[in-house]
Formats: C-alpha cells, sequence, structure tokens
C-alpha cells in the first residue's frame, strides 16, 4: 500500500503514522488499503477498504459491513487544538467529533472543487456558521480534489529534485 499512497501524493510520513497508530494498514489476501476508524476509547468501529490495484480506471472501494459511520477515518491532533480539519470523505462523522470535542472553536472546510463539494461546503457553512469559525479552505482549480493537489505536489517535487543538465 504504501508505494500506491506514494503516487497518490501522501508522504512517508503520515504513511508510517498511520500504520503505527493502527489506522491504516494493507489486507489479505486482496490486498486493499484499509482506513480504521475509532471510538474514544480506540476501538475499531469503521473499516473503508480501498482497491491499490485498478481496473478500467476504476478501483474497488468499499466500507466494510457494520462500520459505524460516525467514527469514520480520522488522524486525530498530535497535541490540544482548538481546529478541526474536514475533508469531503468524513463529512458524516462531523456531528458525533464535535459533540464529543467541546474545545474545538474552528472548522476548516477542505471538500473538492466541484459542485457536489462546493454543495456540502454551503451546507456546512450554514449549519456550523454562528457556534463555529468557518474556513473555507477549497482548492483554486475548479474540479480539483485534493488527491489532485497531492499528486502535482509531488510531481514538482520530483521536477524540483532533478539535476540541470548542461547544454
Amino acid at each position: 500500500i504504501r508505494a500506491y499512497l506514494n503516487h497518490r501524493g501522501i508522504s512517508d510520513e503520515v504513511i508510517t503514522y498511520c500504520i503505527s497508530h493502527e489506522i491504516l494498514y494493507e489486507s489479505v489476501p486482496y490486498h486493499n488499503a484499509v482506513f480504521v476508524g475509532k471510538d474514544e476509547s480506540g476501538k475499531a468501529r469503521y473499516a473503508f477498504l480501498r482497491g491499490i490495484y485498478e481496473k478500467n480506471g476504476k478501483g474497488f472501494k468499499m466500507e466494510q459491513t457494520g462500520s459505524e459511520k460516525k467514527y469514520s477515518f480520522c488522524i486525530p491532533p498530535e497535541r490540544e487544538t482548538k481546529r478541526v480539519v474536514v475533508y469531503e470523505a468524513c463529512i458524516d462523522a462531523l456531528e458525533e467529533f464535535l459533540k464529543n470535542h467541546p474545545e474545538i472553536k474552528e472548522i476548516e472546510i477542505c471538500t473538492d472543487n466541484d459542485f457536489a463539494g462546493r454543495w456540502a461546503k454551503e451546507q456546512m457553512k450554514k449549519h456550523y456558521e454562528g457556534t463555529y469559525q468557518i474556513i473555507c479552505n477549497l482548492p483554486e482549480k475548479e474540479g480539483a480534489d485534493y488527491a489532485d493537489l497531492a499528486k502535482e505536489k509531488k510531481q514538482t517535487n520530483k521536477c524540483r529534485d532533478r539535476p540541470l543538465e548542461r547544454r
């Protein structure tokens, strides 16, 4: 899964962190990336499987039967914070998370910059404005998502790392 996630622009540091905290692993025998959501006590309550091989441009994706969406995949902060960052894939868990974390004062919305992402952003903004400070942080490029940005950044960094050729 490391090669697949690296290709998607996710750093080794983040992958290692997730594996060491048992919120990411590779399934056997199908080699899916499994993203685990845990409850407040650390018990696994949710799993999302993502195939690392694509067939005809489509990869395997599914939630494990019996998963509870309110405990979806989350990378917890390493220290106290007043901000939660929400990406489109985990919107369902936001309400539950906020209920259990009264110290949160800001919500940073990081949905895709497509119709569905902008609609989700507006719905969350309407729902939480007044209670929380809302920060909207969508990709600048129309239609882009954060996976696209991570891939672009990785490509840009690769280009910078190449030595200059003499002519």
